[in-house]
């Protein structure tokens, strides 16, 4: 049975002010990590006219939420770093 609740350390974050470096375009990339914590899914209610539906195959499931800070030169590149960046984080795990 699920918590029916969300648990999150968005309040006490595991990393703040953080800062990832890695190679893009042939240059090196910063991106600041203004913080990352982790949230546990509690599953998707989705409702239509005369019922409901809850999708519990992801409840339990722990996720990791990253909140980026763009530097000015990053804006035009920015899916692409965030992408770059995530597939670090991801690998690090």
């Amino acid at each position: 049975m699920p918590k029916n609740y969300q648990i999150t350390q968005y309040d006490k974050p595991s990393t703040a002010n953080g800062l990832v470096e890695f190679e893009f375009n042939g240059g090196l990339a910063r991106v600041r990590i203004t913080r990352a914590h982790l949230e546990e899914d509690v599953g998707k209610s989705t409702h239509f006219e005369r019922n409901s539906a809850w999708i519990s195959n992801r409840a339990g499931v722990p996720l990791n939420g990253n909140r980026f800070r763009a530097g000015p030169h990053q804006c035009r590149h920015g899916v692409r770093i965030s992408q770059r960046a995530q597939d670090i984080l991801v690998m690090a795990a």
